[in-house]
Parts: C-alpha cells; sequence; structure tokens
C-alpha cells in the first residue's frame, strides 16, 4: 500500500499544481459577457441627454447636449453663463447602464460654482458700458454654490432636478435611450 502511495503521490502533486497556476484569460471570460438571450442586449449604446434650463430667467437656455456613450461609460458637460452678478459653471457627470426590460439606471453628479465680477471703480464701469474700456469683466475666485448626486432608474422618461441658488432657480433635465435594435 505505501508503494502505490508513493507512485499516485507525484501524479496528485502535479494534478494541484496544475489547478494553481494562471490561466491564459480571453474576452469570453469576462462578466460583461451576456449569458442569456435577455442579456445580450445590454451591449448597446445609449443616447444620453442633458439640459440645463433657467426656470425665472430670460430665455436663453443653455444649449441641449446629447451623446452616444457605451454602456457604463462617463460623460462629462460642462458649460458657464453669465449672470448679474459673475460668471456661472455648470458641470455634469453621467453614467448610464442598462438594465433588464429596458430600465436604465442613470448616475449623475451635478457642481455649479460662481466666479465673481471683481469690484471697480465707477470710471472703469462706465467706460465698460460705453464701450470704451475693458470689453472683459475681471472675474474672482470661482467658489463652489452646489454639488448634487444621485442614482435613479427611468424608462426613457427625463430626470429633473430643480435648485435654487439665490433669487435664480435652474432645472437639470437629463435623459437616457437605449440605441436597441
Amino acid at each position: 500500500m505505501s508503494i502505490a502511495v508513493r507512485h499516485l503521490a507525484p501524479t496528485l502533486a502535479a494534478v494541484v499544481m496544475s489547478a494553481a497556476l494562471p490561466t491564459s484569460v480571453s474576452a469570453s471570460d469576462s462578466l460583461a459577457t451576456p449569458i442569456t438571450s435577455e442579456m445580450e442586449t445590454e451591449l448597446w449604446p445609449l443616447e444620453v441627454e442633458v439640459q440645463i434650463v433657467e426656470l425665472d430667467g430670460p430665455a436663453d437656455p443653455l444649449p441641449v447636449r446629447r451623446v452616444v456613450v457605451p454602456d457604463g461609460h462617463r460623460t462629462t458637460w460642462s458649460s458657464a453663463k453669465m449672470t448679474e452678478s459673475g460668471r456661472r459653471f455648470f458641470e455634469i457627470d453621467v453614467v448610464a447602464r442598462h438594465h433588464p426590460r429596458d430600465v436604465v439606471e442613470l448616475e449623475w453628479d451635478v457642481v455649479i460654482s460662481r466666479a465673481p465680477v471683481e469690484q471697480m471703480q465707477v470710471h472703469e464701469y462706465v467706460l465698460h458700458r460705453l464701450r470704451f474700456g475693458d470689453q472683459i469683466l475681471k472675474l474672482g475666485a470661482k467658489r463652489l454654490e452646489i454639488a448634487r448626486s444621485d442614482i435613479v432608474s427611468t424608462m426613457g422618461e427625463p430626470i429633473t432636478e430643480t435648485v435654487d441658488i439665490g433669487s435664480q432657480t435652474y432645472e437639470i433635465r437629463i435623459s437616457a435611450n437605449s440605441l436597441r435594435g
């Protein structure tokens, strides 16, 4: 019996060692590869749309931004708008992901900051308004006003977030539609 164990020991050691050795990895081993036919469509891209509208302000909204991205891809938009008190900056990050039954998950972050107009003398302001002086207003340091984020699910309808900053109200609209065939 001890002779049989001595002969099996190298074979057993070879089996244990081969299981511990790293094997080559291929794309078919990835978790992103669909297993069922229902999940097969999840690899289609998504069309993401972002719009910022000033609800109680002038009728010049920031432009609608649209982009087609792969599932799970982070997209960033930046826009700026002059206000009475300075320049307001909008930065929006969106990640859209497919879920079963045409549901899309939106993970979004919004950061709104402001750079105030620096103080100027009365004569500088008059020259600026008459277009004789500096045509570009000097802005101060950029300061954070609002930061928001959320993860929501949608079936094609836009999600909206209303943000009040002082006397101004903005509505941020984010939507994502699957481009499945």
